[in-house]
């Protein structure tokens, strides 16, 4: 049975906000470094509302999970120090749940904290929270055994991203780790992409909708030949040797399997890519006084712009490059600007040669890559951080 909310947990105080697919870039505004102390001296003084919150929330997430596991009682990780009170970590706790079945042995673990847990905070009514918690299936050779700790790590690292930026994921975004899932592992799994937990679906809650979106792990050159394509088609395709999509640190690329590999490559060529954007915040575009436009790029977007460009552009669809501060529209030469040109701060129109030249030219690498007499791309590297700051790797 689910694990009934601790009652020495005092709720959260941070808003919540749901971005529209317009608005990802948007961010949570960060709380003040006198939160904290403010907050410990009103618990010391009783100046604390310590009226019992609604667990609403919380009971509607368990109520889901009991009617799959019904009397399994999980392993339940809590958070010492709530995120509101100073705390790293911004998650409440994280299930994990055993199971074994046709396709293995394997741990399932759902997150509480995405969503409004107790009284409803945010004011969209539509949805709770960030309108998600998340889940994660790891594949094991031992179920009995505890289960593994680090996807704790990666789970907290995740709504730390979240809750800090404002950003939120949906089904079919995908992201890079810049390392092994499991921190100094041999894995291949490096980054992973999200779909709807087939178990667990979606709920309604007297805080607005939440989603259980799966987190499935994938190698480097998996999340490239996804954003070639479509998230819903390598789904597809991965499920077909992968039916609960379970994340194994054990396993190769479903690239290396010439079946699979030219059913991803036919779907990319028949339908193109439904990757619309690439967010960074090291993308500018400058244009000299003849007119001449520079496009700065981080190494790191260069095999995805490589990837996703093709896909676009020659199926007459718009291509966007998303910073903090602006929007760069790419179109095709073939069609005048649509209207989104009216939403970018700069666009470039693109013919077929000069989308080859991006796709075939341009590296990971630094230098500057000439693609018109009017354009040139340079590529700079990008320095990938630790937690603590220190710089773990240079791309490009």
């Amino acid at each position: 049975m689910a694990l009934k909310r601790p009652t020495s947990w005092k709720r959260s105080r941070k808003k919540f906000s749901r971005f529209p697919a317009c608005q990802r870039g948007a961010h949570l505004a960060q709380q003040s470094p006198l939160l904290c102390p403010l907050l410990r001296a009103a618990l010391m003084t009783e100046e604390f509302d310590d009226d019992e919150p609604s667990t609403a929330g919380w009971d509607a997430i368990s109520k889901q999970l009991d009617s799959v596991y019904g009397v399994q009682e999980p392993m339940h990780y809590g958070t010492v120090l709530p995120f509101s009170l100073g705390g790293k970590d911004p998650l409440q706790g994280i299930s994990v749940y055993r199971n074994r079945d046709e396709d293995g042995d394997w741990f399932h673990y759902v997150t509480y904290g995405f969503s409004e847990l107790y009284d409803k905070e945010s004011e969209d009514p539509e949805w709770s929270g960030f309108g998600f918690e998340m889940t994660f299936r790891l594949a094991t050779y031992d179920i009995d055994k505890e289960p593994p700790t680090w996807p704790l790590n990666v789970l907290q690292n995740l709504a730390r991203y979240v809750f800090q930026s404002g950003n939120i994921f949906q089904p079919g975004h995908s992201l890079p780790f810049n390392g092994p899932i499991m921190i100094g592992s041999p894995t291949k799994i490096r980054g992973g992409f999200f779909v709807i937990d087939d178990l667990l679906g979606s709920i309604e809650t007297p805080n607005g909708r939440v989603e259980f979106l799966q987190l499935v792990g994938c190698t480097e050159d998996e999340i490239l030949e996804l954003k070639r394509w479509n998230a819903a088609g390598f789904e597809a395709t991965m499920r077909q040797i992968n039916p609960r999509l379970l994340t194994d640190l054990d396993r190769d690329s479903i690239a290396d399997d010439p079946k699979l590999a030219q059913q991803i490559l036919d779907g990319a060529r028949a339908e193109g890519s439904e990757t619309d954007v690439i967010y960074t915040q090291e993308i500018r575009l400058e244009t000299s006084a003849d007119g001449v436009r520079k496009l700065h790029l981080p190494a790191i977007v260069v095999a995805d712009l490589a990837a996703i460009l093709p896909g676009r552009l020659r199926f007459d669809r718009p291509f966007f490059l998303q910073t903090k501060e602006a929007l760069i529209g790419v179109f095709p030469t073939s069609l005048s600007p649509p209207e989104e040109a009216d939403q970018c701060s700069a666009t470039i129109q693109l013919s077929p040669d000069e989308v080859d030249k991006i796709a075939d030219s341009v590296r990971p690498t630094r230098g500057e890559y000439p693609i018109s007499p009017t354009l040139t791309i340079e590529v700079h590297p990008k320095e990938i951080f630790d937690q603590e700051g220190n710089v773990i790797q240079v791309i490009g």
